[in-house]
């Protein structure tokens, strides 16, 4: 019998075991053979021993347990390649704690790796004078002013 991978199932033969001798009148003995059930794999009946049935079950019951497993991994890498997929999610992973990255680093190295591209540089100075420059030159009432509609506006 072969399983899904084309491997060989053990398939209990029970053959006559060959008889022992009676030790007081030498007489041969019957040997007593394994009790065999009858289960149905994949559509054919198979015939096992109790032994070959408990190893089955015990590697049916790990098997369960690592199918499960695979399937934890396999939505989990699901999830990841699709936040791949946007330059919202790839932020969101990379910033993951769980992931251990130094997304500054990250950040660092791709900028410097593509410090030639234009549309990059413009896209660099337009964050640097948002955040710094104009920032800079706003009086403290004027940001606590953006502070309070900021506020306001995430109601």
């Amino acid at each position: 019998m072969a399983d899904n991978n084309g491997a060989q199932v053990g398939v209990a033969q029970t053959q006559p075991a060959t008889p022992a001798a009676n030790p007081q009148d030498g007489t041969p003995q019957p040997v007593p053979v394994d009790a065999t059930e009858v289960i149905k794999v994949n559509g054919k009946e198979v015939r096992l021993t109790k032994a070959q049935l408990v190893a089955m079950a015990q590697k049916g019951y790990f098997a369960d347990s690592k199918l499960k497993s695979i399937d934890v991994l396999q939505k989990s890498a699901q999830a990841l390649i699709a936040g791949l997929k946007t330059p919202e999610g790839v932020a969101r992973i990379l910033k993951d704690p769980s992931l251990g990255a130094d997304f500054k680093a990250i950040l660092k190295q791709m900028v410097s790796e593509n410090a030639d591209d234009e549309d990059i540089r413009d896209f660099l100075s337009q964050v640097v004078y948002e955040k710094v420059v104009k920032q800079s030159k706003k009086t403290p009432e004027q940001i606590e002013q953006e502070k309070k509609l900021s506020d306001y506006e995430r109601l």
